[in-house]
């Protein structure tokens, strides 16, 4: 899994996962400390990606 970069984006001058969410979760049980990233531009729903962040600082999740 380290070999593939997980893709990052900026939204609201702020980075977050693109997706490859659920592989970053079975990086970390797998006991993994390092992943790779990658800031791309590739197309995203922006709004489902707001939604979900928005979503996480409601609930005080700011990192894995």
């Amino acid at each position: 899994m380290k070999s593939v970069p997980f893709p990052i984006i900026y939204i609201d001058e702020r980075l977050a996962m693109a997706h490859g969410n659920t592989r970053t979760v079975a990086a970390i049980i797998e006991g993994q400390d390092s992943m790779v990233v990658e800031i791309t531009d590739e197309k995203q729903d922006l709004e489902a990606n707001k939604e979900c962040i928005n979503w996480c600082l409601e609930k005080g999740i700011f990192a894995l």
